[in-house]
């Protein structure tokens, strides 16, 4: 049976096959595009799957050997030729992997809005890859690739994936015409190209059954068409290519030419957007020296994750007891009240307005918090405001929605997050996985 399957997000899966279910036999071949968190876990419960299949063998592949040992040598040559992982960069991680990388996109400073306590996978806790680790704190980008990085050596996943291998299509393969409907797709086609490590290419081309698409949704940058942008003549980015202030602080600098990256007072800074990546970046910008007027297109509800001690409320608050021994009321009495009322209120008072959850055809927006009491601080100094939606550009200036407008602008960062695009997904793929944007 030919299925598809395509990741749209951390929980939300489309499959395409005869019945709109997975299934599995000891004969199929599966292709994993992407080797991020989500894509990892494909490629080994499909191990997983073909591990228990063989005689002898166990139904765990995690139970501390490798994979490779339970199978012969001809039994893994052939699995190996029918379970592949494609992924373009060097290594697995993927969000993760730092923008100093080629096809990686996590700033330096980017941290989980998880604690490691509740994003470790079940059957791989997180002592297996550090001493002694601190559940209760939101680990950072590189301790993530190291976790992601571990996963995969334990399971002995690096064995089934081909790095530095660009998936290029994924097309139906029948055995004539296209077909009407994903139960006539006999198999799916995936032309690949592979780059050698002394450099050049090749191209290739294999057929699967069953095909999973997680490469993810932080590739395709949104970058609002703003006019005037091109008579803007100062820094701009998004927060893809965003590395840390520095960059930013080097540009200001050349904008005043008797100054240097050091001696320029407070740098201005346009942060459009106002979500997790942009609450992060201009929390840093401040804190190097920044002035930074955040651009909003509707003010979201303000979530901590933290309380104010830094301390992961994952941790407090999906416990046992809090979930089932306190009722309902005092739960969310104290979340709403309590959590929420506090943060989303110093907001209020720095300039972003309250969230009108009685317009209609509105979704309330949240946006995660990490820095509880720096924020609160911040937002009492002054030094960080908020706009409308920016309108127009000119030379450094920025005209927002409400008619006003800032000059001297040295830099602009768009945190407007990402397409959801598949390039590789054929035409016929993407109209029945609901038509998402062909490259």
């Amino acid at each position: 049976m030919a299925a598809l399957v395509v990741a749209k997000g951390p929980r939300h899966w489309h499959t395409m096959s005869q019945s709109e279910h997975l299934v599995l036999h000891p004969d199929s071949s599966v292709a994993v595009v992407g080797t991020g968190s989500i894509g990892l876990l494909a490629l080994k419960e499909t191990l997983e799957y073909f591990s228990s299949q063989v005689p002898n063998g166990s139904s765990h592949v995690g139970t501390g050997s490798s994979v490779s040992n339970r199978f012969t040598g001809p039994q893994l040559q052939n699995l190996r030729k029918r379970v592949v992982g494609f992924e373009r960069a060097a290594s697995v991680g993927g969000v993760w992997r730092s923008s100093r990388t080629p096809f990686g996109n996590a700033y330096d400073s980017l941290h989980t809005n998880s604690s490691k306590l509740m994003m470790q996978i079940s059957d791989f806790p997180w002592s297996r890859v550090e001493e002694n680790p601190d559940l209760g704190t939101f680990p950072s980008r590189e301790e993530v690739c190291k976790y992601y990085q571990g996963y995969s050596d334990y399971h002995h996943l690096e064995n089934f994936i081909l790095f530095h291998t660009e998936v290029l299509k994924v097309e139906f393969k029948t055995a004539g015409s296209l077909p009407q409907s994903p139960s006539q797709a006999k198999r799916y086609r995936i032309t690949y190209r592979m780059h050698h490590p002394s450099g050049g290419s090749s191209l290739h081309a294999k057929e699967f059954d069953i095909v999973f698409c997680c490469s993810g949704q932080y590739s395709s940058r949104s970058v609002p068409n703003i006019p005037g942008v091109s008579s803007f003549g100062a820094f701009m980015c998004h927060s893809h290519d965003y590395r840390n202030p520095d960059t930013v602080l080097m540009a200001a600098a050349k904008q005043h030419s008797h100054h240097t990256a050091t001696t320029v007072l407070r740098p201005k800074v346009v942060v459009v957007g106002v979500g997790n990546s942009a609450l992060d970046i201009a929390l840093e910008l401040c804190n190097a020296g920044a002035e930074v007027i955040i651009s909003y297109r509707s003010p979201p509800m303000i979530i901590p994750v933290a309380d104010s001690n830094k301390s992961p409320l994952d941790v407090k608050l999906l416990t046992r007891f809090y979930q089932q021994s306190l009722p309902r009321s005092i739960r969310g009495a104290h979340f709403f009240y309590w959590l929420l009322r506090d943060i989303n209120k110093a907001f209020r008072a720095g300039g972003l307005p309250s969230v009108d959850k009685r317009v209609p055809g509105i979704q309330v927006k949240f946006s995660n918090l990490k820095e509880h009491e720096l924020w609160k601080r911040l937002l009492k100094s002054g030094h960080v405001s908020f706009r409308p939606h920016v309108t127009q550009l000119g030379a450094r200036r920025v005209g927002f929605a409400d008619q006003s407008e800032v000059s001297g602008v040295d830099a602009i960062i768009f945190c407007t997050g990402y397409h959801l695009e598949f390039p590789y997904l054929s035409k016929v793929c993407l109209f029945y996985c609901g038509g998402f944007q062909c490259a």
